[in-house]
């Protein structure tokens, strides 16, 4: 029994000290001279993203998961071209570290800033070949709406804020199989989305 539970243990500490860590990176952009002949919009509330991971910003908790600073960034170049432009404009750059997860353990991303009229989710999922799910909000007339909620934990009362972003938007969803290190261009007719993921700490 006892070997059992040690062979267990060192399966589990192996796993996760040999686990393969990326970095994705996300740049957002609109164009400036969009198509939207015979696009469809949303309007209203996007899609529930209360199951998504938020992204740690701060020093505490995991490091799965965690915002990188600018200084981290690998698309710098990238983003300097896009505002360079007279046909596009970037509005969101972001990037964040995170384990690799098989598709069953896979954690989606919420991606949202509604400076930047964002709302959404990447999902990386890991293993022989790795994919990216896409499902990004890009809102042209933005409302948001504060909602707090209390909750009651032991003695003690938690205050939960929330915006909740609303409005007319356009939506891109799609699947894509990736590669390491390559540049991948996500397109709609309004906005754009351009993705790298890299090891981390590889350049």
């Amino acid at each position: 029994m006892i070997r059992i539970l040690l062979a267990g243990f060192i399966l589990v500490f192996s796993s996760h000290v040999f686990a393969k860590w990326y970095q994705v990176e996300m740049i957002v952009f609109e164009h400036l001279i969009p198509d939207s002949s015979g696009e469809l919009w949303n309007a209203g509330n996007v899609p529930d993203y209360s199951n998504a991971i938020e992204l740690v910003t701060g020093p505490d908790g995991s490091n799965a998961f965690k915002m990188l600073p600018s200084s981290r960034h690998k698309l710098g170049g990238v983003n300097k071209v896009l505002k360079l432009s007279s046909e596009y404009r970037p509005v969101y750059h972001v990037a964040w570290q995170q384990p690799e997860l098989r598709k069953s353990r896979a954690k989606k991303v919420h991606i949202k800033n509604p400076e930047a009229r964002i709302n959404g989710t990447v999902n990386l999922r890991g293993g022989h070949l790795l994919h990216l799910d896409l499902d990004i909000s890009y809102f042209i007339d933005l409302y948001t709406e504060s909602v707090t909620s209390f909750t009651e934990e032991g003695s003690e009362e938690v205050v939960m804020e929330d915006i909740i972003m609303t409005g007319t938007y356009a939506q891109m969803k799609e699947t894509r199989r990736i590669k390491l290190n390559e540049l991948h261009y996500f397109d709609h007719p309004l906005f754009g989305v351009l993705m790298r993921v890299t090891r981390l700490g590889v350049e």
